[in-house]
C-alpha cells in the first residue's frame, strides 16, 4: 500500500506534488516529491501506516535526510543510466 513513482498527490497544504522517486530503506518507505506549481519546492517524506491509512511525515532529522538523499541520488542515477541503455 505504498505511494508510487510518477503519481500526483495532494498534501494537507492543498498543493499538488509529483512523486519523483520512491525508496525503501531501514524498513521504511520514503518519497521524494516536488510541488507541481513550484518545482523548486522539493521535499522528502517517510510513509507511515496508521490505521491502514498512509501518513506522511517530512524527514527533518539531518542524519536520516543525508542518508536518504544519497540513496535517492544513487537510485535515480541508476535509472537514468538504465534508460540511456547503459549498465
Amino acid at each position: 500500500m505504498n505511494l508510487e513513482k510518477n503519481s500526483i498527490i495532494k498534501l494537507t497544504d492543498d498543493k499538488l506534488y509529483y512523486i519523483l522517486e520512491t525508496l525503501e530503506y531501514n524498513n521504511s518507505n520514503y518519497i521524494y516529491i516536488i510541488e507541481k506549481d513550484n518545482p523548486m519546492n522539493l521535499k522528502f517524506y517517510r510513509e507511515d501506516l496508521i490505521n491502514n491509512q498512509i501518513s506522511l511525515k517530512v524527514v527533518e532529522d539531518k542524519e536520516e535526510l543525508n542518508e536518504i538523499m544519497k540513496r535517492f541520488y544513487e537510485k535515480m542515477k541508476k535509472n537514468i543510466q538504465k534508460n540511456n541503455g547503459k549498465n
